[in-house]
């Protein structure tokens, strides 16, 4: 019995399409599926209130974001990068949690402050499952009385060899990195909210 030539290439061809979905199904993941989005968006928004004073300007900051994008966000993250060539930025971090079809789905809004000007600069917004756009649920509160630009007075007058100053806010704790000229990390501490 003998096979002819087309069915040959019919078998080399259903062969290699079973491989190639099989590579497909195997390497993609549900979240690789999931819903998600992203957008960027320059803007310029004066802030009435002082950047450094997040819980002055607290309710100014979700305010734009509830009126450009959804409503409840809260500020879950904020980080302060100050700079001896004076391009000295805060990043705010706000975001809600909420469910859909029975999964879990995060909006993460990113603001870009130029501390200068005190304005907000730069929006980037997420949306999407939770296990792509990630974001911590807790909220701000007690630790954002530590104001950034005392925190960056005192470091610098410690230590004049502080070229940049990164000053990260997470629900429980302020981390302080250090950098001299050359990048260099020399200054890595942590407060938690009990001050200590």
């Amino acid at each position: 019995m003998s096979y002819s030539s087309g069915n040959t290439d019919i078998r080399k061809y259903l062969f290699i399409m079973i491989i190639i979905i099989s590579v497909i199904c195997n390497g993609c993941s549900d979240d690789d599926w999931s819903d998600y989005s992203k957008k960027e968006e320059k803007v310029s928004i004066q802030l009435e209130n002082d950047i450094c004073r997040l819980q002055e300007c607290k309710k100014e900051l979700e305010s734009i974001c509830n009126r450009l994008y959804q409503e409840d966000m809260k500020i879950v993250h904020a980080e302060y990068v100050f700079s001896e060539d004076g391009n000295s930025y805060a990043e705010i971090s706000m975001s809600q949690n909420y469910e859909k079809n029975h999964m879990g789905y995060t909006l993460l809004c990113l603001m870009t402050v130029d501390m200068n000007s005190n304005s907000v600069t730069n929006i980037i917004c997420e949306n999407g499952n939770s296990k792509r756009v990630s974001s911590t649920s807790r909220e701000l509160d007690e630790v954002i009385n530590y104001y950034p630009d005392e925190i960056y007075e005192k470091e610098t007058a410690s230590n004049n060899t502080i070229s940049k100053l990164q000053v990260s806010y997470y629900y429980d704790r302020v981390n302080i990195n250090g950098f001299d000229e050359d990048g260099k990390n020399i200054l890595k501490t942590t407060k938690n909210i009990d001050g200590q």
